[in-house]
Formats: structure tokens, sequence, C-alpha cells
């Protein structure tokens, strides 16, 4: 997160269009043109380029302690931190709602020898972009009947009992293989998306064969890429919920970005989760789907009574989104640290039709 601080004379130089590639780590906090929606982040689109260069120097350096912009710029050389001050000093600042507080240093240093207008950046591509990704989740936005096909019947596992009969660890009860150890789901309808019929499923996607005692061959990026659908509403109560992706082994969501994120598609069909209960208070990526990956997409969820606790990149349904979240709901208690919000905390990716 970018703070104010007193502009001095300084040379900033930077590539604006090599600055946005390295810029992508930032776009789920500050989003894409630096004009974050959410209160928390800053605004940055368009603020002076040597005011951002010195901000980014300050983290780098350590001057100002901050975990978040400090694992993002660890890596960053000089050059590098001036193209990310170009890509966002290049971008248009939002305009400002009535009774705001203008934004500090969006202009250059006023007298002789003051900077020219930051060069325009094509905003035409982002667009393009979310055109792209909206018209792909209309499309997916069709999903083959369940009921007509399966007489209610997709949910009604036969075995009841308390036992794990292919040691995956979710028991059989839950389990709509269990006698696979390399499958707990299944496409009843073959429509390429895996019925959802309790918590215990949704849990496994991250957890299948990770008890102590258990096993399967079936790999968590390969749950992960998977897509899946809701067969009915879900009581999620009593289950200490794991999120399904995260930010990779570092922990940091700004450098791995959504590389250990939900990449399927995951369709709600209306029905609702509720009670839903995540406590993670020290993590980044926190959210019924704490990463979405770019190729993600996650299609009408409704949550209802969620209780979501987080560092950063903290929302109910997606906490750090690089994908798209369409037609979905949620309402309950979100907190966090920085990049939070009530249905998707930072997003550098597609939320629409959408609501908390």
């Amino acid at each position: 997160m970018l703070v104010s601080i007193t502009p001095i004379a300084a040379s900033a130089a930077g590539d604006p269009v090599r600055g946005k590639q390295l810029a992508v780590q930032c776009f789920a906090c500050h989003g894409v043109d630096g004009n974050s929606p959410s209160p928390v982040n800053p605004r940055i689109g368009g603020q002076h380029e040597e005011y951002l260069l010195l901000a980014l120097k300050a983290y780098a350096d350590g001057e100002r302690p901050n975990s978040l912009m400090s694992g993002a710029v660890l890596d960053k050389s000089e050059q590098d931190l001036m193209d990310m001050a170009a890509y966002f000093a290049s971008q248009s600042p939002a305009a400002s709602a009535p009774g705001d507080e203008p934004g500090p240093a969006r202009s250059g240093p006023p007298g002789p020898g003051a900077r020219p207008a930051p060069v325009g950046f094509d905003r035409g591509e982002r667009d393009g972009e979310f055109t792209s990704m909206l018209a792909r989740a209309v499309a997916l936005d069709e999903p083959a009947s369940l009921k007509d096909t399966l007489n209610d019947r997709i949910c009604a596992f036969p075995r009841r009992g308390s036992g794990d009969s292919d040691g995956d660890g979710l028991a059989d009860r839950y389990d709509a293989a269990p006698d696979d150890l390399d499958e707990f789901v299944v496409d009843a309808n073959s429509d390429g998306r895996f019925e959802i019929c309790n918590i215990h499923q949704l849990q496994a996607i991250v957890t299948l064969g990770t008890a102590e005692g258990s096993t399967t061959g079936l790999s968590i990026d390969a749950r992960r890429e998977r897509s899946y659908q809701l067969a009915n509403d879900i009581d999620a109560s009593g289950v200490a919920f794991e999120p399904i992706g995260n930010c990779g082994p570092t922990g940091n969501c700004m450098r791995a970005l959504g590389q250990f994120g939900f990449a399927g598609v995951f369709d709600g069909r209306g029905y609702s989760i509720r009670n839903l209960t995540i406590d993670a208070p020290e993590r980044g990526g926190v959210g019924l789907f704490g990463v979405l990956a770019e190729s993600g997409v996650v299609i009408n969820v409704r949550l209802e009574n969620a209780s979501v606790t987080g560092r950063a990149g903290v929302g109910s349904v997606v906490g750090s989104n690089f994908g798209t979240v369409y037609r979905s709901v949620a309402a309950g208690c979100v907190e966090g640290a920085m990049a939070i919000g009530g249905l998707v905390g930072g997003s550098g990716g597609l939320v629409y039709d959408s609501s908390y």
C-alpha cells in the first residue's frame, strides 16, 4: 500500500509498458489502473512519477515497514521500480467523489522545469480483457439440468457410517466414490462439472489425502483445475474451513499472484452456503476461494452468515481475485488489515453483477 510522501526533486525515467508487466502483482490491491475501488488502498493512478518512485524506494529500503509492500519490491532493481512508477503515473486518476480529499502530488512540481503531463496509456487493452472475461462467464452460466436428469438422487450417498473405506481422508457418508481413493465427487450428468453435495466434499478440494494416514492419487493441482457445481444448499456450521487456493509457499500473494489459485469453474447454481467460518488472521488470500487464478471463474455463488478473518486480500467469496466473479452475493462479516472487501478482497480481475 502506498502512502503520502512529500515530493522532492528526483530523476524518474521509466518505461510504462515494461512497468505494467512488473506491476501485475500490485493489481490485486491497487487495481489494474491504480484506482482501487476500496478505500483501504490509496488510489495511485495518475500520481506523479517521482512521488511514486520515492514511495517504492522507501519500501525497498525498509524506511517504511510494510510486509506486503516490502515483499512486492524485494527483488526489484531501481530500473524496475522506475518502470512501475512510470506505469501507474501514466494512468488516468480517478475522479474524486464529493467530499473526497485530493490525493497527494497528482501533478508535477510547479515552476520552471515542471514535468510534462504523463504519457497516456491505452486503456482499451484492459477493457478488451474484461469484455472477454465477461463473455466467457456469460457462456458458462448455462448449466445442464441436474434434477430432471437424476431425479434428485445426486446426493443420496448409500453409505452413512463413519468409516473411510478408501483411506482418502473423506468419510464414506460424504464421499461420492467411497471405494476409490483417487476420487471424491462424480460428474453425474456428464456436463464437465463435478457435483458438490456437502461442506466436506467442498473442503476436500483442498484437504483430500492430507490427513494423517490418508492418501490419494488426485493431486491438489488437479483438484484446483477441475470444475464443480453445487447440487444443493450447504451448511458449513462446525467446520473451520481452509480456503480453496492460496498464496503459495511464501504466503505472499503479491509475488505468487494466481499461481496457486483455483483455476477451474465453480457454479453455485444459486444454492446457498450458510455459516461459512474462516479464521486465518495472519494469512493473505483468505475467502471461500482464497485465491482465484486468471482462468478461474466463480458464478452464482450465494453465501449467508459468513464469517471470514484474514490479514490481507480478504473477502467472503474470494480473497485475492485474478479471475472472474459473476452473479454472486454474500452476507456476513469480513475482517482484515488491508485489501479487504465484503465479497472480494483484492482484485486484479473482473467482478460483475455481484453484491455484498
